[in-house]
């Protein structure tokens, strides 16, 4: 999974995080749709229940969209920039380390989306899934988010996550204006490499 702040998932500060992606038919009139709920995991043999919703509008259309993430259970791997140098065995970079982030070890670092498998430090297990309005966000998801309020920025977390969501989606048209429907992914560390 991109995009995740990797030293937050790797202090375990940031243990949830917000998507659109798998959304998009619910999203081209979010305010269509008014009942969410899983589906009944009595209805599902593969599947984990906690994957599939059932959306529903006012006039009782439904609609039935996949997590593209997974169910609770799932494991998931992040991705970050890193520099993979070959010259040292494959050795591995990270430019979230910082201390060595303003360095050029002979090519320039490589974006989180073109990490391989073998190259992630971080493996994550879902321990929950929700669907819900982005504006529905709370004080304790905020800091489940990783934006935990120090003495000087109390009452600043939501502003800061709307500015961080809307630069990252605002130009997709998922700005927090237009209250999206979002997965809710919570998850938890099962490893890391140092």
């Amino acid at each position: 999974m991109s995009g995740n702040h990797p030293l937050k998932c790797l202090n375990e500060t940031k243990i949830m995080t917000r998507r659109t992606w798998g959304l998009e038919k619910v999203n081209v009139e979010p305010d269509r749709w008014v009942k969410v709920a899983p589906i009944d995991p009595r209805l599902l043999l593969y599947e984990a229940p906690s994957s599939i919703w059932r959306f529903e509008d006012k006039d009782g259309v439904f609609l039935i969209v996949k997590c593209p993430y997974g169910g609770v259970g799932d494991r998931l791997w992040v991705r970050e920039t890193f520099y993979n140098d070959e010259y040292m065995g494959n050795r591995v970079l990270y430019k979230a380390d910082g201390a060595m982030a303003n360095f050029n070890y002979g090519g320039p670092w490589k974006p989180s989306i073109h990490m391989p498998r073998w190259a992630s430090r971080i493996l994550m297990k879902i321990t929950k899934v929700r669907a819900e309005r982005l504006q529905e966000i709370s004080m304790q998801d905020l800091i489940a988010e990783g934006l935990e309020p120090t003495p000087e920025q109390f009452g600043r977390p939501l502003g800061k996550f709307i500015d961080l969501w809307d630069s990252l989606n605002a130009k997709r048209g998922y700005g927090w204006e237009t209250n999206p429907w979002v997965w809710v992914i919570s998850f938890k560390l099962l490893e890391r490499k140092l």
